[in-house]
């Protein structure tokens, strides 16, 4: 049995929230956890300090 890339998962994902969503509400969260992946968390690079 092959393997499936993260790729054919993450789509798998994508294709199951569509079934229950409309497609422009949903986000890339909803997809990972979905699917059961964890993103990494931010770099904080995204020019705001919090200190």
């Amino acid at each position: 049995m092959k393997r499936k890339t993260a790729k054919e998962i993450l789509a798998a994902s994508f294709r199951a929230l569509a079934g229950r969503r409309p497609i422009d509400k949903i986000t890339i969260r909803e997809i990972v956890d979905n699917c059961g992946y964890s993103r990494p968390p931010s770099t904080g690079t995204t020019g705001t300090n919090t200190t």
